[in-house]
């Protein structure tokens, strides 16, 4: 048994609330639903790690098991479709994280544009989960995640020998 959430659920989920909010407009939306996007990417920032420049995916229960010889094959891959053993760094969750903190911005600065001010949003730090759990508030803005954006894309591109996922040997992302 593994856990069954995908690492790039709550990132389609921002791209599709920026994709529906931009076509329509639909400020109310917005202000209806900020709060849940924002505490959606700081799970992402949080929990997986985005705010280090790569998501990864040890945080999702079970995935470093196997039925023989637990940790010895690698862990499974983002998905349940996917069921080949990988590292716990892969480049699809990474893509969907890139164009996830992209469609934060552009909500980000719809928010601010349309004057919507939801106030103050966090989550509880799920580690551990015992006494020493704690608040961890969203304080980011538009600017602050297009530099994130940024790290993520060149940490995404640089050499698998340098921490990123492209393998230079074979012209293709590792």
């Amino acid at each position: 048994q593994t856990d069954t959430r995908l690492t790039t659920n709550n990132g389609y989920y921002l791209m599709a609330m920026e994709e529906y909010i931009s076509w329509t407009g639909d400020t109310k939306m917005l202000e209806d639903h900020l709060d849940d996007m924002r505490r959606a990417l700081l799970f992402s920032l949080e929990a997986l790690d985005g705010k280090s420049g790569l998501l990864k995916t040890d945080y999702i229960s079970g995935k470093k098991t196997t039925v023989v010889l637990p940790q010895k094959f690698g862990m499974q891959g983002n998905g349940w479709y996917d069921c080949n053993l990988t590292s716990s760094i892969n480049l699809e969750a990474n893509v969907v994280f890139y164009q996830s903190l992209l469609a934060m911005i552009q909500l980000e600065k719809l928010a601010e544009e349309a004057g919507i001010d939801v106030g103050a949003t966090s989550i509880r730090n799920p580690w551990p989960f015992n006494a020493g759990a704690t608040d961890i508030v969203y304080s980011y803005d538009a600017q602050a995640l297009t530099e994130l954006a940024e790290k993520v894309k060149d940490t995404v591109c640089q050499d698998y020998d340098k921490g990123g996922l492209w393998n230079p040997e074979t012209g293709r992302f590792a």
